[in-house]
């Protein structure tokens, strides 16, 4: 599946050392991620449909493995250092220089979470298409 835009927007707080450096601060942020690639890999099973005396079987996705890879990143993260003019937009800098790297840190993290959503997903649309699971049995 290709994503062309996905654009995150919340309130972070954040406390820490970077180096020398102690980095904080609380406040909105965003990121704005372009050219997602997510592929995903998953089993189907059949199971007994949940509160149901009549032993039908519904289609239900095992787990899917999500792998995503991104082309573009960029980050803001408003009010670094209590709103420090000079500190927060080198952070910021940093931060927008070195994305992809970052993204590669936290990657499996945000793969595991995309799966564990896309299966919850995909179980609720497909749990009430009985023809699925007559077709894997």
């Amino acid at each position: 599946m290709k994503v062309p835009r996905i654009l995150i927007e919340g309130t972070y707080t954040l406390g820490g050392n970077i180096l020398f450096f102690s980095i904080g601060g609380t406040g909105p942020y965003w990121f704005d991620i372009g050219d997602v690639d997510i592929h995903g890999t998953c089993f189907l099973k059949t199971a007994a449909r949940p509160s149901d005396d009549t032993g039908k079987r519904i289609a239900v996705v095992d787990n899917i493995k999500i792998d995503i890879d991104i082309k573009k990143v960029k980050v803001a993260l408003l009010n670094l250092f209590n709103g420090n003019q000079v500190l927060g937009p080198i952070v910021n800098n940093v931060l927008n220089e070195n994305g992809q790297e970052l993204f590669q840190d936290i990657k499996p993290n945000v793969a595991k979470e995309v799966g564990e959503i896309m299966t919850r997903m995909v179980n609720a649309v497909i749990a009430n298409l009985d023809f699925i699971a007559d077709i894997l049995e």
